[in-house]
């Protein structure tokens, strides 16, 4: 072999070796820069439940990171927070991620203690909220005596099945429901609130389709309707009515409570329908949807002859005083009437009724005490009868 030839191959050889020390020196200079470059602007975008920082906290990303850093923790697997579905993280520039955060649907709040427990689409418990969530009804009736983040709900099956139904037909038909009501905390006896109007549904069974016809109703509906519309049963022709069985409805800090015919709390709300007594002065702390008020039944029976005497007049409020039956005023129309108490109310009420009567009566400017309206009609009757 000539010299010629071997000082050639030195000389290609020789090339070769520069070339690859080119590659391994650039090679070593972007592993340098990316261990050394930081990615230190990072965005959380698509979540508004958790703060910045918590999701920041969740997948160790509170500080600047290197490109390695940055990957692993991209890949890694991260045990998320209760709301959090998912989390897709995206390298946005040389020193900028963001952070897409999807949440988990919650079905229904649903009031325990002083808060709302978030239920999501299997009926397992989220979390606690303290406050209603736009979109998310509420659901009432039920009780709960515990529930443990991470576990189902320890009520009827039936019960979280039916809120799971709702929610999807709800969701199907675009249609937003206030409340769900399980009256007596039984899952054949439910009713769905929009607004002031109670949609009786009975069971969950064929949700979907009980779902599609309300909504096809109260379509049709004024905005500021009021009253019951009952998809319980299949029916060619579903009558919504003005009004439901209220008894009467009791004042609180809370609102209206509406109490009906069998004593049970039916809404709590701060409007109220027209032509409903409202009594007031009367101990309701604690009172629940769903609740029975069996200890106030003597009360109430006597709002019951009230309403009775003066179905014909405009009665409007009773109050009694302290929640006792002694100091009780009868609102009618823009005049009280003063009872020391509801004993012999019926001839107390026949007098009332013989004063709003009498077109010469004398005009009151203040409080009517019923025992002057006993003297002067009730007597001059009985004196005429004899």
């Amino acid at each position: 072999m000539s010299n010629k030839v071997i000082e050639l191959r030195k000389v290609k050889r020789a090339r070769r070796v520069k070339k690859l020390g080119k590659i391994v020196l650039i090679l070593a200079i972007i592993c340098a820069s990316l261990y050394f470059s930081r990615i230190d602007d990072v965005r959380v975008v698509g979540e508004s439940r958790y703060e910045d920082r918590e999701i920041l906290e969740m997948l160790d990303m509170t500080e600047p990171m290197n490109y390695p850093q940055f990957y692993m923790k991209k890949y890694n697997k991260t045990k998320l927070l209760p709301f959090i579905e998912s989390v897709e993280i995206k390298q946005t520039g040389l020193m900028s991620a963001k952070i897409v955060v999807n949440t988990k649907d919650v079905v229904s709040l649903i009031p325990f203690q002083t808060q709302y427990i978030a239920l999501d689409e299997q009926g397992l418990v989220l979390g606690y909220d303290d406050d209603k969530r736009e979109g998310v009804p509420v659901s009432r009736g039920l009780h709960i005596d515990e529930a443990i983040v991470g576990t189902r709900l320890d009520v009827d099956s039936a019960i979280i099945d039916a809120i799971i139904s709702i929610y999807y037909g709800s969701k199907k038909q675009e249609l937003k429901i206030d409340e769900i009501f399980f009256l007596g905390g039984k899952s054949d006896n439910i009713h769905l609130y929009f607004d002031e109007v109670d949609v009786f549904m009975g069971d969950a069974k064929n949700a979907d389709k009980k779902i599609q016809i309300a909504r096809k109703v109260l379509e049709k509906l004024p905005s500021n309707a009021r009253g019951v519309l009952d998809i319980s049963v299949d029916s060619d022709n579903y009558v919504f009515k003005n009004t439901f069985d209220i008894k009467c409805y009791l004042e609180s800090t809370k609102g209206y409570i509406a109490v009906d015919e069998d004593l049970c709390v039916r809404k709590i709300s701060h409007s109220k329908f027209d032509g409903i007594v409202v009594v007031s002065d009367v101990k309701v702390d604690g009172i629940k949807l769903g609740d029975k008020l069996d200890g106030k039944a003597e009360l109430l029976a006597n709002v019951d002859k009230i309403r009775a005497d003066f179905k014909d007049y405009e009665l409007r409020r009773i109050r009694f005083k302290d929640d006792k039956k002694s100091g009780v005023f009868i609102d009618v129309g823009d005049l009280a009437f003063a009872y020391k108490d509801m004993k012999d109310v019926e001839r107390k009420n026949e007098a009332a009724r013989a004063y709003l009567n009498d077109e010469n009566k004398k005009k009151y400017t203040r409080c009517i005490e019923i025992d002057e309206l006993i003297t002067k009609y009730i007597k001059n009757t009985e004196k005429k009868v004899d």
